[in-house]
């Protein structure tokens, strides 16, 4: 009897290693909200092996106990709601961007700087509402799942901030639609002893569209919906949307500034003063000396 007793407390630790909640790190950062004291658990499989987190396939040490949740609920939720404001306030800016272009080349009769206050208000405004209609939905008249682990989860008021953004993504490719016509108008020639003709027109306008696709996102026309978990091109959506998330912005710089006319024409005119300027100072103190 004693034996089978010691042998159930020998499984007993086999099946569950406590690890005990660090009130320090490296004996400089305090963690006000872990609980000293308490104790984190390590699973052990009936194969013995250790448990591997599904998402991660690595081995897992369950920690959570030591963190008291409650206290981070608010900060959690304002920090997801703060994250998906400026989310929204990125595609809101994108629409904007579209719009004056097309209002610029379209319209010839229109005050460029009234049509940029109004875009500044709405680019700034628009998300925010959405944001606080999204808040309030889900934070009132959600169910219990939906208001778990710091929204984190999938919810049906997702959609709120969802269709918004598939809006202005479809009207930002008819606004290039109708760019691309005007340009085409514009372009239009007959054929000459300079080469100009169709084929020119066409690279020209198929020039401009490759400039403006990363400028008003429409690059997220590829990943428009995300599959569901599990999917056998989950993965190769999460990098698609990882690439064309974070390499936007260099393509723009690339495309509008660092590779643009003017711009280089300024830098060039910019250096060819402070090096003239340099050498004009130095002639200058050698005659002196």
């Amino acid at each position: 009897m004693t034996s089978s007793t010691t042998t159930d407390a020998t499984d007993s630790e086999f099946d569950q290693r406590k690890l005990q909640c660090l009130e320090m790190l490296n004996a400089t950062t305090e963690f006000t909200t872990t609980r000293s004291g308490e104790f984190a658990h390590k699973d052990c499989d009936e194969d013995g092996e250790w448990f591997r987190h599904p998402l991660t396939n690595r081995t897992w040490s369950n920690y959570t106990t030591c963190v008291n949740l409650d206290k981070l609920e608010a900060s959690c939720i304002t920090l997801h709601l703060v994250l998906h404001y400026f989310l929204i306030t990125n595609y809101a800016w994108m629409l904007c961007e579209g719009f004056y272009l097309h209002t610029v080349l379209v319209s010839a009769f229109v005050s460029e700087k009234k049509l940029v206050n109004w875009l500044v208000v709405l680019g700034w405004t628009t998300p925010g509402i959405v944001i606080m209609a999204y808040g309030f939905l889900r934070g009132y008249a959600g169910t219990p799942e939906d208001t778990i682990e710091c929204w984190m989860n999938e919810s049906v008021y997702d959609n709120v901030f969802k269709a918004p953004v598939c809006i202005s993504m479809l009207l930002n490719l008819l606004f290039l639609c109708n760019i691309i016509r005007v340009v085409l108008l514009k372009l239009k020639a007959p054929a000459g002893p300079q080469g100009t003709g169709p084929s020119r027109t066409i690279l020209q306008a198929f020039r401009a569209t490759l400039l403006l696709v990363p400028l008003l996102g429409l690059q997220y026309i590829l990943t428009p919906f995300r599959p569901d978990p599990g999917h056998s091109y989950e993965r190769t959506y999460e990098i698609i949307s990882a690439f064309t998330a974070s390499f936007q912005g260099l393509f723009v710089a690339v495309l509008f500034c660092f590779f643009n006319g003017e711009v280089i024409a300024q830098v060039k005119r910019k250096w060819r003063t402070v090096f003239l300027r340099t050498r004009t100072n130095s002639y200058t103190a050698t005659q002196v000396s």
